[in-house]
């Protein structure tokens, strides 16, 4: 037992914080000094308590071991989900007391992998999710990281609950490699995969196969551990008894000042009841005043429904005067719409008179060329008459010309009748008489101005 027992192994972990790992501090002490890694790494930290341990000793220690933790921060189904907080908290304990020699890697554990070269890692802490694909598959690929002096942690290796499968790869892992378990703090399992293994590892994995001697070793850590957990309740315990110790001295403060406060209230509730006396004769002046108002308010409101009365009715003859605008403008609309058309019909009309006029002034041009060609003939004739008597040679040419004469006249007969019949003379008349109206209404109209 003088070997598995050191000083290191009495150790108290400096942060000393609630955890699944909380009584396997004590072996963690023993282990590093017994193996004194070169490079550990612990797979899922949460808040730290185990890494924190394997920190400690290093640095107590004075070891050249580089530590890596490894860990997302976010939680699992077996750890629990949590926030931001637990890294931060871990992060501002680590980084002042470790950073030297120590990192936290937020990563899951595949990708962590490239961190590290194969056959480099002494000491690997596996504690993630603990369903047993998982452990199984963090065990295998991280495996080929190992070193000749590899050693490989389990925790959680007695529990058989909520789906925790790290029992059955341990059965597994214990027929190919040395080995050693502890039961107690929920089980954590020790494996050597190396084949360069320190001496007293050795002998800790041979003790495995005494049952006796594995017991007391076994037996020595669990009260180790147990004596962390008392510690750790007294802690609480003592954190509880000061909480309960300062509620004391605020529930005396309180009833110090409440039996303060209950002589103000006494003298308040004097004062109060002679303000009660005073309020009742104030209500009582105010209920004969607010029947007053009550009465006041009656009439108001009778004056109130006329007037809403008197304003539906002028709202009823706005809105009739309001239809007969409307229907007033529409009708104005309507006219405007017909003095539109009548406007466009006298222009059109005004048009054809003007078309009619030329019409009738070409006509009268022709009567008048007519009558004139008429009277060139009667001459004609009566000169034809006068030297009728005056030559026989000339008679039967004067007869020509007479017959010649008796065709034309027929023909301008016949024409001028025509003219008179024609329908452009019978539409020009109206118009002339028109035509003959405006032009004496417009003479009138002139001398009247003159």
């Amino acid at each position: 037992m003088n070997d598995f027992l050191t000083e290191a192994s009495f150790w108290v972990p400096d942060r000393l914080t609630p955890s699944g790992w909380l009584e396997h501090a004590p072996f963690a002490f023993w282990l590093i000094e017994a193996h004194k890694p070169r490079v550990l790494v612990e797979l899922g930290s949460h808040t730290g308590y185990s890494y924190l341990a394997f920190c400690q000793a290093i640095q107590k220690l004075g070891l050249k071991t580089r530590a890596h933790a490894v860990d997302t921060w976010q939680g699992d189904e077996h750890a629990g989900f949590y926030g931001e907080e637990v890294f931060q908290e871990l992060k501002e304990y680590h980084q002042p007391r470790y950073a030297a020699f120590s990192r936290l890697i937020r990563s899951t554990f595949d990708d962590a992998l490239a961190e590290f070269e194969d056959g480099s890692i002494d000491l690997l802490h596996i504690d993630g999710r603990h369903f047993y694909e998982d452990v199984k598959h963090d065990f295998e690929v991280w495996f080929p990281k190992l070193s000749g002096r590899g050693i490989v942690l389990f925790h959680d290796t007695q529990v058989r609950e909520r789906g925790f499968g790290v029992f059955k790869l341990w059965e597994d892992v214990v027929q190919k490699y040395p080995h050693f378990e502890f039961v107690h703090g929920h089980g954590l399992g020790v494996l050597g995969t190396g084949r360069q293994l320190p001496q007293l590892l050795s002998q800790l994995f041979a003790a495995s196969a005494d049952e006796h001697g594995a017991d007391q070793v076994r037996l020595s850590y669990s009260r180790l551990g147990g004596a962390l957990s008392d510690r750790l309740g007294n802690q609480e315990a003592a954190v509880k008894v000061s909480e309960h110790q300062d509620t004391l001295e605020l529930s005396k403060s309180h009833s110090r000042n409440l039996q303060a406060a209950l002589v103000a209230s006494h003298k308040n509730i004097v004062q109060l009841e002679k303000s009660i006396v005073t309020l009742q004769t104030n209500l009582e002046h105010a209920g004969r005043e607010l029947n007053a108002r009550s009465l006041h308010v009656a009439k108001l409101e009778q004056l109130i429904a006329a007037a809403e009365s008197d304003i539906d009715n002028l709202t009823n003859d706005l809105q009739a005067i309001t239809d007969r605008v409307a229907h007033s403008e529409q009708n104005a609309a309507i006219a405007h719409s017909r003095s539109e058309e009548l406007e466009k019909e006298l222009e059109f009309r005004l048009n054809e008179v003007a078309e009619l006029e030329a019409v009738a002034i070409v006509a009268q041009n022709k009567k008048d060329a007519l009558e004139a060609s008429i009277q060139s003939q009667s001459k004609i004739i009566a000169e034809l008459k006068c030297h009728i008597n005056s030559s026989d040679i000339r008679t039967e040419k004067i007869e020509t010309l007479l017959y010649e004469r008796d065709a034309v006249v027929a023909k301008l007969a016949t024409e001028l009748n025509a003219l008179k019949t024609s329908i452009s003379w019978r539409l020009t008349t109206p118009i002339r008489k028109i035509s003959n109206g405006i032009r004496n209404l417009f003479q009138h109209g002139t001398n009247g101005n003159r």
